[in-house]
């Protein structure tokens, strides 16, 4: 069987002949970042520039498919970029109003830490940035047009604690 690959755009590469159907193949690392920042964010080794971007064009985006589109993506890069998502939220600073909403859960990791020897001060400065880095990205996303019911399901935040943070119950530093 023949098969032609062609190269459309750099990174974008179109399969054809013999096929019942067009493929295409994406190759990530060979995409021009700022043409193709939705479809960087996809690959599990995604980049914190490239999140950060497409989250700030997301921003301006309005319309109800727009919104959709947003949505979609960032679902699927939260769930490949784990680790590079909470980098992002650990990179926010600290609000006293957040700090008293999620004290409990900065307690247990505290107690954690402490069974395991590490400074209380640094386990609650990285709790805190973790939690209002979380917040920042749960506005984003819901500026983005995500309900709370679907940022809810992607963070795996509480639906009350996403909604006191969308009501403005928890004011977040910019």
């Amino acid at each position: 069987m023949d098969i032609n690959i062609e190269e459309k755009y750099p990174g974008i590469y179109y399969v054809t002949e013999h096929l019942p159907f067009p493929v295409q193949i994406i190759v990530t690392q060979e995409l021009e970042p700022e043409e193709h920042r939705s479809l960087r964010i996809l690959s599990n080794h995604a980049k914190k520039e490239d999140v950060e971007e497409f989250l700030r064009k997301a921003e301006g985006m309005n319309t109800s498919r727009d919104r959709q589109n947003v949505e979609a993506v960032l679902q699927v890069s939260v769930r490949a970029n784990d680790e590079l998502y909470r980098e992002i939220r650990r990179d926010a600073n600290m609000c006293d109003a957040l700090r008293e909403l999620m004290k409990d859960d900065i307690e247990r990791e505290v107690s954690a830490a402490r069974k395991l020897g590490e400074s209380e001060g640094e386990v609650r400065g990285k709790a805190m940035g973790e939690v209002v880095g979380e917040a920042k990205i749960i506005l984003k996303m819901n500026h983005s047009g995500m309900s709370p019911e679907n940022i809810a399901s992607i963070t795996g935040k509480d639906l009350d604690e996403i909604n006191a943070i969308l009501e403005g119950r928890v004011p977040v530093l910019s």
